[in-house]
């Protein structure tokens, strides 16, 4: 079996919540949707779409390097053949979770060894870096819609601003919820140490990358009383494989849809169940297309964490005129995840 034609349309899709990062004010985001037919005229979908500061390749890039593939027939090979040399033809990673999407919807309609077990997915609110009052506010709203995992964005210059937030949160919610912390890799390795001992006190769950290097993720882990996870080091499947054997490192951020990928995710995932450690799937501002192989991929964690796939759903009056997908809003800690549903058209 193989694909007879491939298809793609560029679409920039408004956010409803634009945020910042290193690149600045983020409003919107560019998405390629790709269109598969094969030999049985059946139709597969997938999704490119690298986000700005995350992403080292350019929507533009992945246009190019798509129009190479197409154009040179190096996608229309036997599907067995280009699933094990794609990792050889594509170089960019976001462009890669989009054609292994098109590959894996061709095999889950035809092939029983993936799971197809129904499972409840279990989701994280997030509160970026905003004022106490508001930060407070939010936690109150996203509480009452039934979320009990926050991740909670600090790194302020102050980080007595940051413990003023936590005490509060803390006085008013004790044990009743779990917090993860995300400071996007800004102390230096003796703040981190320092600024950890002032957090044992606190429900958290984990502490997010809390340094950039990788090394000192290490010694950190080692030292803290709280558990460290490791995010931004996760950028290839051979670093993540050899993290897991790590002792100290328990919980691992991967965004497949802009580093690692489909397949290696999953084989990420089963290697992590056997070792008891925890994959936790985070999205990046998808469309549902790569959303809901997002929610499989997390079905596929034996464990019942939260997953980081609260991000906004792009496109969503777009999904609406057609009947092919479903309009998702998570506005809820859980999705009954429906192998059914799956691959989604």
């Amino acid at each position: 079996m193989r694909f007879k034609s491939i298809e793609y349309k560029l679409f920039n899709f408004k956010l409803t919540f634009p945020f910042y990062n290193s690149q600045g004010l983020i409003d919107s985001k560019n998405v390629l949707l790709l269109k598969a037919k094969d030999e049985n005229n059946n139709i597969h979908f997938g999704e490119v779409s690298p986000l700005s500061g995350f992403s080292k390749e350019k929507i533009n890039d992945c246009v190019n390097e798509l129009n190479y593939l197409i154009q040179n027939k190096l996608l229309f090979c036997d599907l067995s053949e280009l699933k094990q040399n794609l990792q050889k033809l594509v170089s960019l990673p976001s462009l890669l979770f989009g054609i292994e999407q098109l590959i894996f919807s061709r095999e889950f309609t035809e092939q029983n060894n993936y799971s197809k077990q129904n499972k409840v997915v279990n989701i994280n609110a997030i509160i970026g870096l905003r004022e106490k009052d508001s930060v407070i506010k939010e936690l109150d709203n996203l509480f009452n819609l039934g979320f009990r995992t926050f991740k909670i964005k600090i790194g302020r210059k102050n980080f007595c601003n940051d413990l003023s937030i936590l005490n509060s949160i803390h006085k008013k919610y004790g044990q009743l919820i779990k917090l993860r912390l995300d400071n996007n890799a800004s102390w230096s390795y003796e703040e981190a140490k320092r600024n950890i001992k002032e957090l044992n006190n606190f429900n958290i769950e984990f502490i997010e990358q809390p340094v950039k290097s990788e090394d000192e993720i290490i010694e950190l882990a080692g030292k803290s009383k709280i558990n460290i996870a490791v995010d931004e080091s996760l950028n290839n499947y051979k670093k993540t494989k050899k993290l897991l054997k790590e002792n100290y490192i328990n919980y691992f951020i991967v965004k497949p849809s802009i580093r690692i990928g489909l397949f290696d995710t999953m084989k990420l995932i089963d290697e992590a169940n056997k070792l008891n450690k925890n994959i936790i799937i985070s999205s990046a501002y998808e469309t549902i297309i790569g959303k809901a192989t997002l929610f499989y991929l997390a079905s596929l964690c034996k464990h019942n964490f939260g997953h980081g796939l609260n991000t906004e759903v792009l496109g969503n009056n777009f999904f609406k005129k057609s009947n092919s997908f479903s309009n998702y809003f998570f506005e809820t800690d859980n999705l009954n995840f429906n192998h059914n549903l799956t691959p989604y058209f």
